[in-house]
């Protein structure tokens, strides 16, 4: 599936042009502001929090306030902790997904959990077990940091990855040598399994005529 990532990197990042709002642009821009955590300690706290919550689409998860108050507190100390010590919520509800994604906020090098990665992968519905949910939750984030570590040393994205930086450089935005190789892995495997199981993105703008196989 990699190779097959790898020879249609152009016709996905096109395909993710059409798909958001402002395009790839508004995608990266969005994005970027995300990593601007610090924010959080000024006057353009409720700024920050809104463009957070709209990339990550937090809203529609109808989280509590008390929720919210912990998890911008913790990226707002800036102190990068382990995936065990986040997960659960004061109710003991585990959040396996907005975990990993402050993980990321505060450290580019770690790799983002959500449904449409779930996907890619096949990995199992952690949310449908009756016990042991914590450990699977930690296979499935160390499964990603080691797998997302050997695409890079492997090189099985390389023409993706290169094409991505292009693109983004062409958009000459401040701070986008922040976008890591993980970050580029994660959108290209996102954006490939939210198109596969979106049948109308896979048949819309012409896709499927531009795909290669080979």
């Amino acid at each position: 599936m990699y190779k097959f990532i790898n020879e249609n990197a152009e016709a996905i990042l096109e395909e993710a042009e059409n798909t958001y709002k402002d395009g790839l642009r508004g995608y990266v821009e969005c994005y970027l502001k995300t990593l601007k955590w610090e924010e959080l300690n000024s006057a353009n706290k409720k700024e920050y929090i809104r463009n957070y919550k709209k990339f990550y689409a937090m809203n529609a998860a109808r989280l509590s306030s008390e929720f919210y108050n912990k998890y911008f507190g913790i990226l707002c100390s800036g102190e990068e902790k382990k995936l065990d010590e986040l997960i659960k919520d004061e109710s003991g509800s585990i959040h396996f997904s907005f975990t990993t994604k402050l993980l990321h906020t505060l450290n580019q090098n770690l790799p983002i959990y959500d449904k449409y990665i779930a996907a890619f992968f096949l990995f199992p519905d952690w949310q449908d077990k009756n016990a042991g949910k914590e450990s699977i939750c930690n296979g499935i984030y160390e499964f990603l940091k080691y797998e997302y570590q050997r695409i890079q040393k492997e090189k099985l994205l390389p023409k993706a990855i290169e094409i991505f930086k292009t693109k983004v450089k062409q958009l000459d935005l401040k701070n986008a040598e922040k976008i890591t190789d993980e970050k580029i892995i994660d959108f290209y495997i996102w954006q490939f399994s939210k198109m596969m199981k979106d049948s109308k993105q896979m048949n819309g703008n012409g896709f499927r005529k531009k795909i290669r196989y080979e």
